[in-house]
């Protein structure tokens, strides 16, 4: 692994692009953002999706691995694009991961004039899982982000996003990276052997039961330190997260059976970890990020009480939001939801996604 390093780009291009910005003091750094999306209701994916449930790799999936919800598109990612150009101008490009399909309103961003023609850009599964195509199809939003920093252009640092996350208030760059250069990680260190003594416990009265573990989203994150051989792993909240390509290239690399092995399967699996996460021990043993404390976010999710997470949203009192499972929230709560940020992205949304999102 490598030794202590700051994070920056590699050969700086010196051309002008839009949202570049200044990272070590000394070049011109550009930042991209990433987005995985999927939009489960269209008929190709659900019948690709249907058929790998069959397949005996699927067979023995954990039913959240397998809920519709985790492939439901309510439009979400229109709220996260809107957040991006409107709080985050530094971000270079924005692009849209996706699978034999892209959002349908996409381009409406650009046709408004609320950013240029190629600052939204969408990169099939095919394109970034090019040389691993035995892997693919995949409906394992932790195999795609295992891949993510394969998109073409890439910036070497990126900010990744799920569709469902969003900008709350304006963002500097400073948020991401110090000023000497390291990242900045919000999140809390915990003892890693008393959750793999859980975890193995657990396994072994599933196996007895014919059951799989749920892939559940801490669970992940241990695995990550795990896979380091760490005694410490880290948590971190539900959010938008810096990444970069050097740090993945560096450790997959090294360890491509690491790499082979996280995306074989299809749909989540509790041997998996979270690529952030990954990311986020190495950063930080090699001295390349500084930890914070984990910030709170407004995250709307169905069976909570939303009128404080709408409060925050409505006082930029926090830097991101989620809306997890729009699907599953009451109709009532999905129009309040709607008005909220239909409010907050006022003038950063096209009026055709508007008129589709009321």
């Amino acid at each position: 692994m490598a030794g202590p390093a700051r994070l920056r780009a590699g050969p700086a291009d010196r051309t002008h692009v839009p949202g570049a910005v200044m990272t070590s003091g000394e070049t011109e750094e550009p930042i991209d953002a990433v987005i995985a999306w999927v939009d489960g209701s269209d008929p190709n994916h659900a019948a690709r999706r249907a058929a790998a449930l069959k397949s005996s790799h699927a067979f023995n999936a954990p039913k959240d691995a397998l809920a519709k919800t985790r492939f439901s598109d309510s439009g979400e990612i229109y709220y996260c694009i809107a957040s991006i150009l409107k709080y985050a101008p530094f971000v270079r490009r924005i692009y849209i991961v996706c699978d034999q399909q892209q959002p349908p309103l996409m381009d409406a961003f650009a046709d408004a004039g609320l950013c240029g023609p190629d600052r939204i850009v969408a990169v099939d599964h095919r394109t970034i899982f090019r040389g691993y195509e035995s892997s693919l199809p995949t409906f394992n939003s932790r195999t795609i982000e295992t891949m993510i920093w394969r998109v073409p252009d890439l910036s070497n640092l990126f900010i990744y996003f799920n569709d469902d996350f969003f900008i709350n208030r304006p963002l500097a760059i400073s948020e991401f990276i110090g000023a000497d250069g390291r990242a900045i990680i919000h999140g809390q260190s915990h003892i890693v052997w008393p959750w793999a003594l859980k975890y193995y416990v657990r396994e072994k009265i599933y196996r007895m039961l014919g059951k799989s573990q749920s892939p559940r989203f801490t669970a992940a994150q241990v695995r990550a330190a795990q896979i380091l051989d760490l005694r410490r792993y880290l948590t971190i909240d539900h959010t938008p997260h810096l990444l970069s390509i050097d740090i993945f290239e560096e450790f997959f690399s090294a360890h491509p059976d690491i790499l082979l092995d996280q995306i074989s399967y299809q749909f989540r699996n509790i041997s998996q970890f979270r690529p952030a996460a990954l990311w986020n021990h190495i950063a930080l043993i090699t001295d390349r990020a500084r930890l914070e404390p984990i910030q709170p976010s407004a995250f709307l999710h169905p069976g909570r009480d939303q009128a404080a997470a709408l409060n925050m949203i409505s006082r930029d009192a926090t830097a991101f939001g989620c809306i997890q499972s729009f699907d599953l929230f009451s109709a009532a709560e999905r129009a309040r939801i709607r008005r909220n940020m239909a409010n907050k992205f006022s003038g950063y949304m096209p009026s055709v996604i508007a008129s589709a999102l009321e």
